[in-house]
Order: structure tokens, then sequence, then C-alpha cells
């Protein structure tokens, strides 16, 4: 049976109609993989602008999820957070809440946006309130979506997910906006075989923010001429799970500590780099103190005219000296 390739654009109104409710209801108001990083970061559709960039332009075409499922947008929880680097500076990072794959399971964020709410509600000084409603803030988890997409400036790295975090002017509220607008003319922009190109604007505001607005192109045109084509492009099954892994609860809590995650082979767990270092220099002192304090029967040496004789080479130089050492040489 010949294969028909489904988008599912019906599924954005119920999302859409889904994320209204939940605002309506003030639900969401804010009080490990086996192959290589260069060969999974292709498939990373991003909305960044560099460090000298002002505005740039990309342009996409939206994909079914898979294969199966017509469905263009999945929704995450995912934590963002200001984390500490390896050198001791500064940076944004999105981690995949661990509820979204079992609403049972432990989360670090969430833990401490729990604490700091709680504490947020029973303190009385409005100075300790705003300080609580902060870490809350910074920790809780915000929805994000995911999309597949084809980058049509990059056709040749094969499918990107696209993921961006769920604000009420962000790409969701435009894209439904648009495919709105388009469907009054009779237009379905997600259609695989007479759809739009979704063009992404990104600038910078005056306030060197990110501002992206959403538009398409006037043409109406297959995901791809060849059906062919267009069979690679949705049986395609990179696993967008591979791009945005859910973090171990021992790596996800040294973040949440503050701290840069290590893993340490001994304790078979991630560790805070600064905790594991102070450890192994106190470890080494403490070696060299023991080396230093030991006791040696030196009944077996000579010294004669400078040369002292008998030591051997596991001997450290500062043990065969008396007082490990601390003496003058003896020539």
């Amino acid at each position: 049976m010949e294969q028909k390739i489904v988008i599912d654009s019906e599924s954005v109104d119920a999302q859409h109609n889904e994320k209204t409710s939940q605002y309506q209801k003030g639900e969401n108001k804010e009080n490990g993989s086996s192959v290589g990083y260069d060969e999974l970061k292709k498939h990373y559709f991003t909305d960044f602008l560099g460090a000298d960039e002002q505005e740039a332009m990309r342009t996409i075409r939206f994909l079914p999820w898979s294969a199966t499922d017509g469905s263009i947008f999945k929704k995450f929880k995912a934590h963002v957070i200001r984390t500490k680097t390896k050198d001791g500076t500064k940076k944004w990072q999105t981690f995949m809440c661990p509820k979204n794959e079992d609403p049972k399971a432990s989360c670090p964020f969430c833990e401490l946006a729990a604490k700091a709410g709680e504490k947020m509600r029973a303190a009385t000084d409005p100075v300790e309130q705003k300080n609580y409603k902060e870490i809350f803030a910074s920790n809780v988890a915000k929805d994000h979506f995911i999309a597949r997409v084809v980058d049509r400036d990059d056709v040749e790295s094969g499918v990107k997910f696209w993921r961006f975090k769920d604000t009420p002017q962000g790409p969701f509220e435009q894209i439904y906006s648009l495919k709105q607008i388009k469907a009054k003319m009779g237009v379905d922009i997600f259609n695989p075989y007479n759809g739009k190109d979704i063009i992404i604007n990104i600038k910078r505001n005056k306030d060197k923010k990110k501002v992206i607005s959403i538009s398409d192109y006037e043409d109406k045109t297959p995901i791809f001429p060849s059906e062919e084509e267009m069979l690679k492009w949705v049986n395609d099954t990179t696993d967008y799970k591979k791009l945005f892994p859910t973090k171990s609860y021992d790596f996800l809590s040294v973040y949440a500590e503050g701290g840069y995650p290590i893993f340490d082979k001994q304790l078979g767990k991630y560790v805070n780099k600064e905790e594991w270092e102070k450890a192994m220099n106190e470890a080494k002192n403490a070696e060299l103190q023991e080396n230093l304090n030991q006791d040696v029967d030196y009944s077996s040496y000579e010294v004669d005219t400078g040369r002292t004789t008998n030591v051997t080479k596991d001997v450290p130089f500062s043990s065969v000296m008396p007082n490990g050492g601390d003496n003058e040489l003896p020539y």
C-alpha cells in the first residue's frame, strides 16, 4: 500500500486550546547517547544569534512528528538554568525535566522550586518573599515545544529538531496566528504537498534580547518536489531524546546546588568539580604528610663523604633524611 504523508494541522488547534485553558486557570503562571556529538549537533535547529550578529533570517518547513504521528509540535517541561561552566563563568542551559518521562521521578530543580515556594508563602518579610520568589521562578519547569523541521539553509544535515520556550508572544503563538489567518484564505500552511515554508526573523532589541517574528513565503509548495524524497525525510528515525536527553538526578543536583558536574569513577556518580578537587588536594596533602611522618629504620645506612649507601629506589629521598629531611644536608 502506498504511503501517504499526513500532517495533522488540527493538532495545533488542540494544543493552542489546551494552552489557553491552562493560562486561564493559572497553571502556567510562574509563581545519555552512543552517537557522537558531531553527528548529533547537525540535527539541532537553533534560533540563536552569534555574538556579533544583530539579526538573521532562517527558513524552515515543518514535518510530521513521525511516519505514524501526524502531529507537528510536542510539548515538554524543561528547566532553563543559569549554570556554572568548567572555568567558573556562567551560561544559560536548558534541561529536560525528568518528570516528562515519569511524573513520579525525582527532579532536583522541581524540589528546589517547591521548597522555595513553601518558604515564599510562609515568609512575612517582603525581602525574603522576593528572594524566594526569584529562586522559585529560576527553577520551576517551563513549557517548551519541539518540532521536526527541514532547514532550507542546511538541507544536507537532514531532519532537525527545533526546541523553543512557550511564551505568550513566542513562536508557537505566532505560528498558530499565521495558521488561522491563512486558513481563512483556504491555505493550510502545514500541508506537505501544498503548504508553506516558514520564515523566522531573529533580531536583538534595544535591550540586546532576542526577538523572533514569524511569517511565510508567498508560494505554496510541497516539502520536496519528489515524493520519494519527502518519504525519506518523513520516515527518518533520528531520535529527539538523543539530542535532548534527560540527565541523571546526581548530574542535575550538582547544577541545582550551583556547582559544575564531573563524573567520579570511584563513586560511580556525578559530583561537584570544586568539591572533588578540594577532596583530591586534601587526600594528596594527607598522603604527603603521612610519608613525611613515617618512621624509617636508619640502622642499615652509612654516611661516608657525602654518599649514602644502600638507598633503594623505592624510598622517598626525604624519608632517608633525619626528621623527614627537615635537618640540613650532611654535605
